[in-house]
């Protein structure tokens, strides 16, 4: 696997795209990617391989997983929900 590649946009300003902001808005559900003004997100795009969106991908998918068991586990198990603290309302989600 190569190094990180950092590139030049052609936009000074990633938000800047329509397109982008279309897909931070719609598929990302980045709602408002400025609050009050002010931007909320910073965008610092990284150029990948094809192998390595794959690979970044697939870690991405796994830590889902396991976010997604530890999450199971809160809800199931009273000893472990009480370690989080959830108020009332979180446990009934």
């Amino acid at each position: 696997m190569r190094a990180a590649e950092v590139r030049s946009l052609p936009l000074p300003e990633p938000l800047d795209d329509p397109a982008l902001l279309d897909e931070l808005t719609r598929r990302y559900l980045v709602l408002d990617p400025f609050v009050a003004g002010e931007r909320r997100v910073d965008l610092h795009p990284l150029v990948l391989s094809v192998a390595e969106h794959r690979a970044a991908a697939a870690v991405a998918e796994q830590a889902v997983r396991v976010i997604g068991e530890v999450a199971g586990r809160a809800h199931g198990d009273e000893a472990e929900a009480a370690r989080y603290r959830l108020p009332p309302g979180a446990r009934r989600l």
